[in-house]
């Protein structure tokens, strides 16, 4: 079992893992301005609202809109151990950043953008694995305009943006028995509390 949460978890440890050495690339590469890095406390796995906490930004959010589709790659038969499903969950990466000036804050946007898409990019397989694995489909990355807004009291500029694309999943849900009980060192590789 993956779920919406392992995956916004994956790709959130994937983002700080490897945000910070993408962006010293796109500094190398435009000889602009470095591109603030995210405090990995400032990369987020939900929707967190931002306007009135810009001490916290740049700041980098990953939701899952919908599980589009649940298809059931194979069914194992009545004595199976588990069934194994495919799961398309549609992904959004909102990039939150501000600054004082309108066209600066635009260019530290679109290079925190591309930083980030880049590093989705570049690593595609977000959980590898026989049994469940967790991969991006580099096919459905769209990019979303960026939407600003002024902070009345600060002045300063709100600018976000998205990337949008699709995880595909092989996850396993393991039978439970007659109690209930799932083999959950088989399901997570975890060893359950007494």
């Amino acid at each position: 079992m993956i779920g919406q949460e392992g995956v916004c978890r994956a790709l959130v440890g994937r983002i700080n893992a490897r945000l910070a050495a993408e962006c010293a690339l796109v500094d190398a590469h435009t000889g602009g301005e470095a591109v603030p890095v995210p405090h990995p406390d400032n990369v987020f796995p939900y929707w967190v609202d931002l306007i009135e906490s810009q001490d916290r930004l740049p700041a980098i959010m990953v939701m899952i809109e919908d599980t589009d589709t649940i298809t059931s790659a194979r069914q194992i038969d009545d004595g199976g151990e588990y069934d194994e499903y495919a799961h398309q969950y549609p992904v959004v990466v909102v990039i939150v950043n501000a600054g004082e000036h309108y066209g600066e804050t635009e260019l530290t946007r679109q290079r925190l953008m591309l930083a980030t898409r880049n590093t989705i990019l570049r690593h595609q397989s977000l959980i590898p694995g026989e049994g469940e694995s967790a991969r991006i489909d580099p096919d459905t990355l769209r990019e979303s305009p960026s939407f600003g807004a002024q902070n009345q009291q600060t002045g300063q500029f709100l600018l976000e943006s998205a990337l949008r694309f699709t995880v595909r999943t092989q996850e396993r849900l393991f039978v439970l028995d007659d109690l209930g009980r799932a083999d959950i060192t088989q399901d997570t590789g975890l060893i359950p509390r007494e």
